[in-house]
């Protein structure tokens, strides 16, 4: 049985990423476990050292295998309005793991959260600040946009 796992539901590139550092930097989490239906993504993830399990994350079932209740987060990596019923799947299925949200879009940042996420990453708003805070003698804010 895994325990204190990262789960990331669909491999994109910013779960790739994600992975790779919390690999290198976090002592807690000790397995990385990709959940996707996309077999192309098995050798890839695998390649990296994380397990796969070829399922669908809106599926009660893949779910249970991936141990969610267990995990010490879930990672939902997925279209955004995709991403709204797996994260209201996974809270159903596991209330006390938080689940972290990576959307596209602004507009879909309060449904996931009704849906349950505990945290949202907006990428248009989080691509916005470092460039805003790239630009020479730019004075470095705490808000996102």
């Amino acid at each position: 049985m895994w325990r204190n796992h990262l789960v990331i539901c669909g491999l994109d590139r910013v779960a790739l990423c994600a992975a790779e550092h919390i690999s290198e930097r976090f002592n807690g989490i000790k397995k990385i476990l990709v959940l996707d239906r996309d077999p192309a993504k098995a050798e890839l993830a695998q390649t990296l050292g994380f397990s796969f399990i070829l399922g669908d994350a809106n599926s009660s079932n893949s779910l249970r295998v991936a141990q969610v209740t267990a995990a010490a987060a879930v990672f939902v990596c997925i279209e955004d309005t995709a991403a709204l019923p797996i994260i209201r799947r996974i809270q159903k299925a596991a209330s006390q793991t938080p689940i972290i949200a990576v959307l596209k879009h602004k507009a879909n940042e309060n449904a996931a959260l009704r849906s349950g996420a505990s945290g949202v990453l907006v990428l248009s708003e989080i691509t916005g600040r470092l460039l805003a805070d790239s630009v020479p003698g730019s004075r470095r804010s705490d808000r996102l946009c």
